[in-house]
């Protein structure tokens, strides 16, 4: 494996866990919304994700 292949799978790592974690965070907003009954807005951010 030459140098340039591994960095690009860095980079392709870093992206996917930015995704993860935005996505997590997204996540944990939506458990406190439907946890304070805001189930809307809830279901607004639940239809971002996807």
């Amino acid at each position: 494996m030459n140098m340039k292949k591994i960095d690009e799978g860095i980079e392709e790592v870093k992206e996917m866990q930015a995704w993860y974690d935005h996505r997590t965070e997204v996540e944990q907003e939506i458990w406190k919304l439907f946890s304070q009954c805001r189930f809307e807005e809830a279901m607004k951010l639940l239809a971002i994700l996807d």
